[in-house]
């Protein structure tokens, strides 16, 4: 029996960067057969945790410089921590894109979850082993909004149908849709409409070359922010690292290429329903620094009008990033500090990105969301998969719009938000909710 034939027969999903596998055996193969970005980085350390022995000299590169510093820059140490408290074993394997998710089980019956996110280089961004936490069972609509409501947190739920022939979508499920949530980073959808309109005008062309410098370095999530000043990165790969791995830094370099004002201005032409609530439009880096820069810009900004924002943005802009991500302890939503949409904008635009898709096969948008699907599902099953997820202290946004082979299109938009960062901090129940709603209430 070969490789293929188990996995198989043991249900395991294992197709471009879409890796799954539940139960030790099936799990066993899905962590060997992971083709992911991240398959390489999780197959080491899960290798050291399982099998015991010492930690490898080299294991140090298997880190980002960034991830190491976090850790306190002994890494190895750390690995030989976790090794020690086994003798570990694999109950589950799941990876998404850059990032892999292993449930271990321990000698005393003690049950973690092994966190691995990639660079995409594979090297370790982040790395995490803490106590899994249970996942709820998604059965019915109630259910999903059990999820979101959970902890008083503020929640939102669209899931529409719709034939590929047709305009119109059939509601399945909706809960306060209309209503104008903090969404995080699903504000780069709207980016990337906007881009892919300059690409068609002119104004902008795939193969630019855009320079990185001190006043367009953001926090992560990604990986840019890391790249030395006066580094160039082509269009097409800013679109790629801004909507795969969500990368904030090449999200504000293409929002300096296109320009605060135009972007502003599409948004309005798409008949977003709450654009007013974007201007101004502010990048990652601006908004991290008035939130949780200090010198009482958060006061001032949620006191402000909409021409004195814009004032403070630009002050900020002008001057290096002084936050790290070990400052954002609160929540500043309510500061009118995110980018606030309503599901149905959401849906709006994942439409419009998914004809955008669909007529260029292979192009600037297509080629982007092909490299994280959000969730493990089989690629031979869905014509095409567009995700986008959006976190802020305090905010989780998730969204998908998925094409069937039968071009039947499904969009799922779910949305919490709450005044403290502990209600939304763990996406898992989301993501059950979504997957759920996606592969089968919706079908």
């Amino acid at each position: 029996m070969t490789l293929l034939d188990c996995a198989e027969r043991l249900g395991v999903v294992a197709e471009g960067p879409v890796c799954e596998g539940h139960g030790p055996a099936s799990a066993a193969v899905a962590l060997a057969q992971d083709a992911s970005v991240a398959g390489p980085a999780v197959r080491r350390v899960v290798a050291l945790l399982t099998r015991g022995g010492p930690v490898p000299e080299e294991a140090g590169s298997w880190f980002v410089a960034a991830c190491r510093a976090r850790v306190g820059g002994d890494v190895r140490a750390l690995l030989a921590g976790w090794r020690d408290d086994g003798p570990w074993h694999v109950e589950s394997h799941e990876s998404v894109a850059h990032r892999a998710a292993v449930d271990l089980v321990g000698s005393r019956g003690a049950r973690c979850t092994l966190t691995v996110v990639v660079d995409t280089t594979g090297l370790i961004r982040r790395i995490d082993l803490l106590p899994s936490a249970p996942v709820p069972r998604v059965e019915d609509w109630a259910d999903v909004d059990a999820v979101l409501t959970a902890a008083g947190a503020d929640a939102s739920a669209l899931v529409v149908t719709r034939r590929e022939a047709a305009h119109d979508w059939t509601v399945l499920h909706e809960r306060q849709a209309h209503v104008a949530r903090p969404g995080g980073s699903t504000y780069k959808l709207w980016l990337l409409d906007g881009i892919l309109a300059a690409l068609d005008d002119g104004h902008l062309s795939p193969g630019d070359g855009l320079v990185l410098d001190p006043t367009t370095r953001s926090l992560p999530t990604g990986e840019t922010q890391d790249a030395p000043d006066g580094t160039t990165l082509p269009v097409r790969r800013l679109v790629d690292l801004m909507v795969g791995p969500s990368d904030n830094t090449a999200a504000d370099l293409l929002l300096r290429a296109l320009g605060r004002e135009r972007l502003e201005e599409h948004v309005r032409s798409l008949g977003h329903r709450h654009a007013h609530l974007l201007e101004p439009f502010p990048s990652s880096r601006e908004l991290f620094e008035v939130a949780w820069g200090g010198r009482g810009c958060r006061r001032a900004y949620a006191a402000a009008s909409p021409g004195e924002r814009r004032a403070i943005l630009r002050q900020v802009a002008a001057r290096p990033i002084t936050v790290s991500t070990a400052d954002l302890t609160d929540t500043a939503h309510d500061a009118g500090l995110d980018w606030f949409s309503g599901a149905w904008d959401v849906v709006d635009v994942l439409g419009r990105l998914r004809d955008a898709a669909a007529a260029d096969p292979g192009g600037v948008a297509d080629h982007a969301f092909s490299l994280n699907p959000g969730l493990p599902l089989r690629p031979s099953a869905w014509r095409r998969v567009l995700f986008k997820a959006g976190t802020m202290p305090g905010v989780a946004t998730l969204s998908w719009l998925a094409e069937d082979l039968t071009g039947t299109q499904t969009a799922v938009v779910l949305h919490r938000s709450a005044p403290h960062v502990g209600t939304t901090a763990d996406v898992r129940p989301m993501m059950a909710a979504g997957r759920a709603a996606l592969t089968r209430l919706a079908r």
